[in-house]
């Protein structure tokens, strides 16, 4: 129906409510035949075009804006970037990520959730099950329920301790979402005893001081919340916020995907993480292209 719409009207403009549920698929349809298309959310108004067809396409093209930017503006932007990232670090609220009503830090408790030893500690950063898998674009893995299952088999190949984190209850309209993962993680688990599932509240201030290694998620903020905690993530995707950073890993492929993960120790070894990268990406994505 829409197709033969745009083809026998001039239409001028497609106004989606969001560029992941129905209407998006107009404003991608609309890009065929020439006519302007645009995605209106609380956070954005953004133009859609052929090669920018998903939201937060700008993510690729961060380290390149930036280095077009005015001297004094990138100063400015960058100390911005060094107080939000401390008032983030020491668990404040900030609109720059507004679902995130709950700070993922916060104090360590005395008890241990990791069992003490020598072997390699990996994190999973479970998603959100009935979250839109393609908003930022296609990545490695069809959706999360795929991803978190290939993860969980992967981990039987290694001799790590493996450990799942799901989101911290934000409340609100978000408690029930956040209950459906961790019951799909759960009913997962089933099928691997050698994966424990932390308490939901766990902080990573806690986790890092009993000595998570490495981090597993798609493309979730965690890439940046273990960065400033000097622990490098492991995205699935080559479309996620970071991807422009060297302070995450970014397989090209889940050939390359499984090898990092599998040869572990000799990547960690390597990986350096730079606290001039976490600011410019903070920078860029967070008050250069302001909410």
């Amino acid at each position: 129906f829409w197709v033969n719409y745009f083809k026998r009207n001039k239409v001028v403009s497609v106004i989606s409510s969001h560029s992941v549920y129905s209407l998006g698929i107009l404003a991608r349809i609309s890009t065929k035949y020439k006519t302007e298309a645009y995605i209106l959310s609380p956070e954005y108004l953004r133009k859609v075009k052929k090669n920018f067809l998903y939201q937060s396409n700008e993510n690729l093209y961060l380290k390149k804006i930036f280095k077009k930017i005015p001297q004094n503006k990138k100063r400015r932007i960058i100390n911005l970037a060094k107080k939000r990232v401390s008032e983030r670090f020491r668990g404040k609220y900030s609109s720059d990520y507004s679902y995130v009503t709950k700070s993922p830090f916060g104090q360590i408790k005395k008890k241990n959730f990791l069992i003490k030893n020598k072997r390699i500690k990996v994190l999973i950063a479970s998603h959100a099950f009935i979250d839109a898998p393609h908003a930022l674009g296609n990545h490695l893995f069809p959706d999360f329920y795929v991803w978190f299952n290939y993860v969980c088999k992967l981990s039987k190949k290694t001799d790590y301790d493996w450990y799942v984190k799901t989101h911290p209850d934000f409340g609100s309209d978000w408690s029930f979402y956040i209950n459906h993962e961790r019951n799909v993680v759960k009913s997962i688990l089933k099928k691997f005893d050698n994966i424990k599932l932390l308490p939901k509240d766990v902080t990573h201030n806690q986790l890092c001081s009993e000595g998570i290694d490495a981090v597993l998620t798609v493309h979730g903020t965690v890439g940046l919340d273990y960065a400033l905690l000097k622990i490098p993530t492991i995205n699935a995707s080559n479309c996620n916020p970071h991807v422009n950073y060297n302070f995450n890993f970014h397989p090209k492929n889940i050939y390359e995907y499984k090898k990092i993960i599998l040869n572990l120790k000799k990547y960690l070894k390597n990986k350096k993480i730079s606290k001039k990268e976490i600011l410019e990406f903070y920078a860029m994505k967070n008050i250069f292209f302001s909410k």
